[in-house]
């Protein structure tokens, strides 16, 4: 799915393989390609939109992440920053920490399998 339409957005492996137990093994995480398209808070786009809702507390978290830089090209803003290890504990803690992570990487997993079904419909 690589390309021009498409953007990188980071997220976490969700594979059991990855940890066994609490406190075993750290999480994975992987930039995806989604369908590029201007997101506003939420994550919002034309398709979908992320309401991060926890019940047990009833709170609404915003999102308050930018998914462009100030040129306006498109950002994934939890990439590993400069010098930062994506397999360190740290960068784990910095994502799962983060509950706009837990937005994002909703938004990436319903963008990406969208765009599967969507292929997967279209005549070769």
């Amino acid at each position: 799915m690589e390309g021009v339409n498409t953007r990188k957005l980071t997220i976490v492996a969700k594979d059991p393989g990855f940890r066994l137990g609490e406190g075993k093994g750290s999480l994975a995480f992987v930039q995806v390609d989604v369908p590029a398209e201007l997101l506003a808070s939420g994550p919002t786009g034309y398709r979908v939109k992320v309401v991060d809702y926890n019940p047990a507390e009833r709170v609404v978290y915003e999102n308050r992440q930018r998914y462009e830089d100030h040129q306006g090209n498109l950002i994934d803003p939890f990439r590993p920053l400069d010098g930062e290890d994506a397999t360190s504990e740290a960068y784990e803690k910095r994502l799962i920490g983060n509950p706009n992570f837990h937005s994002q990487n909703a938004y990436a997993i319903v963008m990406r399998t969208l765009a599967r079904f969507e292929r997967a419909r279209t005549p070769c």
